[in-house]
């Protein structure tokens, strides 16, 4: 799910706008684990929106189809920040002297943004085709980022495997990693800060009308011994990491219920769509 934004004079408010684009539920801080996932900034023709992403290498980030289009448009601007806690004081109270806009303040780099350009995949549209909704985008980001590791994607078929598995939920352990709202208060987003979370999830299958091998589903629970974290709005176009290594598994793409409980879903990275569209960038 994407968050929305609405910027008032000394606070921001996130609000429920699309099932479709979903911090960490039920997560904890990221502490530096994950320097290569950011979060991005994006104008779209209903608004203002954030997502979450995972640079590949220092100027290819993997995210959401649908955090670079909507209804056939491609973000009108595009930006990417990567540090863990956003600046969010500098851009409310910004000096509107100097930076009569908010692209104004993002499109200057001594604010930390870095300006960037959204690609969806060719044939996203807005998950139509469900499920395989090919819900998954690079952003190009103008200014590259030097760290000493990256996300990396995962081989073709690498998670098949995972469609048999059963017995214990620690063989189907995941890390999600996003910007979003860490937890809901019944019709209202509630948003403590806006930062990088991270939170382990459980994986509970890959083969149903929602799942039918492009998506994973993941429980949100923390009960049971299954669950852990879930994500939420915001932490679209993050990573699903395979458990303790950097290689993105899936990108988190929508959940069913507008709490943010329950199950969500992330589009595959190790199929053919994405592989094919994603790979090409970073060997260009």
């Amino acid at each position: 799910m994407r968050k929305s934004f609405i910027w008032l004079a000394a606070a921001f408010t996130a609000l429920v706008v699309a099932v479709p684009a979903v911090a960490i539920t039920n997560g904890q801080p990221d502490n530096g684990e994950h320097p290569f996932v950011g979060t991005i900034l994006f104008r779209q023709t209903d608004g203002l929106f954030s997502c979450s992403g995972t640079l590949l290498s220092s100027a290819v980030m993997l995210t959401a189809g649908h955090c670079t289009e909507f209804e056939g448009e491609t973000n009108s601007a595009t930006w990417v920040w990567m540090d863990e806690v956003v600046d969010v004081d500098a851009l409310v109270n910004r000096d509107p002297t100097e930076y009569p806009t908010i692209d104004d303040f993002l499109n200057d780099p001594v604010n930390g943004w870095i300006r960037a350009t959204a690609i969806p995949h060719p044939e996203y549209a807005d998950f139509a085709g469900f499920p395989n909704t090919h819900d998954v985008g690079v952003v190009l980001l103008s200014t590259g980022v030097s760290l000493g590791e990256y996300g990396e994607l995962p081989t073709l078929g690498q998670f098949d495997f995972l469609d048999r598995a059963k017995g214990k939920p620690e063989g189907r352990r995941f890390e999600v990693v996003g910007y979003g709202v860490q937890r809901i208060v019944p019709k209202k987003d509630a948003q403590d800060d806006w930062r990088r979370y991270k939170g382990d999830t459980t994986l509970t299958g890959s083969k149903s009308s929602l799942t039918d091998g492009y998506n994973f589903k993941f429980t949100n629970s923390p009960g049971n011994g299954t669950g852990g974290s879930g994500t939420c709005f915001g932490d679209s176009g993050g990573p699903a990491f395979w458990d303790e290594t950097n290689t993105v598994a899936a990108v988190t793409s929508f959940g069913i219920t507008p709490h943010c409980t329950g199950v969500d879903f992330s589009y595959r990275a190790d199929i053919a769509e994405t592989l094919d569209f994603v790979t090409p960038f970073l060997t260009s």
